[in-house]
């Protein structure tokens, strides 16, 4: 059922599609559908775009490899319309009919030489637990630079939150396409064991940055007022991709600035995602923003367990929308139909961006080991995988 339908390219808002070409250097697919939804909230769908196009067009992936990362990760999401555009992507990156078939497979079937065998391994256990493995990440680490494998966790994470927005907004196929995601073996379940440990990518100091990333990041709204916030370690993990970083901030301004839910809405949302995908770091560091941004400790805690109670209607539908999509994927008819009950479309979408988006920081954290910053809020022992 289409919940959010796709706006026509004439009905978009005045100057949106030029904004949009710019963005993208002219690589958008005008009349695809998942832009037509997308356009339904214009300052989203620029903010998407930024990320979007550096994990299409700007990977240090092979295009062979970011059409495996995406194919697997949408499947695993049941991401019925990524997916079946990307079966087309893929065919124009060398995966024939018999690779789509052993994406669907997963990382053990034969079709696989040895990069693609553990990239798929890195997508699973990140769709599994939110972090890469002892033995994933040394194999990467092999067949991969730094910056690859953080195209990777990039690309997964980003790809999820596609499939969760589309499957989420009932997004239909475009004109002649049909569907082409069928069944699929389940994602690998994590060994929690090998979790713990050293860090695997080293903050870079600020000094240290690209030129580029240092001028880029100077005018963000993050770090305008307070340039000495640049001094943290997620920062600094993630510095060590400048053109990945720089791409992220768009969506990290939208989320941080221009959200469309409260402060402590956006919070709620933030620290129930982080908790979800295992993510240590930012998990500690938003329940202090939360804190600050006048949520009760009893509701902080209530994030932190596996049924949360939160105090308000509001609230709890924020927590069962996240846990929601976690769980299955996409919003049932039910719990979409609570959210306009208590929120508007636009808001919604945030609540979903927000989701998806700091799942794609969790992952990156987690799996490059980035040590936390000084605090007490921890993750319960069972999902502290990562110190």
């Amino acid at each position: 059922m289409i919940r959010v339908a796709p706006l026509p390219v004439a009905d978009w808002e005045l100057g949106l599609l030029e904004q949009a070409l710019v963005v993208t250097n002219g690589g958008l697919r005008v009349g695809a559908n998942i832009y037509g939804t997308l356009a339904n909230y214009p300052k989203l769908f620029i903010a998407w775009l930024h990320l979007g196009a550096q994990v299409l067009r700007g990977s240090e992936l092979t295009p062979r490899h970011r059409e495996l990362a995406i194919l697997r990760i949408t499947a695993l999401t049941g991401g019925q319309y990524p997916f079946t555009q990307h079966v087309r992507i893929g065919a124009e990156a060398g995966l024939d009919e018999r690779a789509v078939e052993a994406v669907c497979n997963g990382p053990t079937d034969a079709l696989w030489r040895a990069s693609d065998q553990v990239l798929l391994s890195a997508v699973d256990e990140l769709s599994a637990g939110g972090a890469i493995s002892n033995g994933t990440w040394a194999c990467l680490t092999v067949e991969f630079s730094n910056q690859q494998i953080l195209d990777i966790i990039a690309t997964a994470a980003f790809y999820r939150m596609a499939a969760w927005m589309l499957n989420s907004c009932g997004t239909p196929m475009d004109i002649g396409q049909a569907p082409k995601l069928g069944s699929v073996e389940p994602a690998i379940v994590p060994d929690r064991s090998a979790y713990v440990g050293s860090p695997r990518i080293e903050p870079l100091p600020v000094a240290q940055w690209a030129n580029g990333l240092l001028q880029a990041t100077s005018a963000w709204p993050r770090f305008k007022a307070n340039p000495e916030v640049r001094n943290a370690r997620v920062y600094g993990t993630l510095a060590n991709h400048p053109a990945l970083f720089a791409a992220i901030g768009p969506i990290m301004a939208h989320i941080l600035v221009d959200i469309s839910l409260s402060e402590s809405q956006r919070e709620i949302v933030i620290v129930r995602a982080c908790f979800r995908d295992h993510g240590a770091y930012p998990f500690r560091q938003h329940v202090r923003i939360g804190r600050a941004a006048g949520l009760p400790d009893a509701e902080i805690a209530a994030l932190g367990e596996e049924t949360p109670k939160m105090c308000n209607q509001r609230d709890q539908l924020l927590v069962d929308w996240v846990d929601e999509l976690h769980d299955t994927g996409t919003i049932c008819s039910a719990t979409w139909q609570r959210g306009n009950d208590h929120f508007e479309t636009c808001q919604l979408l945030d609540l979903t961006l927000a989701a998806g988006f700091y799942g794609l920081i969790s992952f990156v954290l987690s799996a490059a080991r980035t040590k936390l910053e000084d605090g007490e809020a921890t993750l319960p022992p069972n999902l502290l995988w990562s110190q």
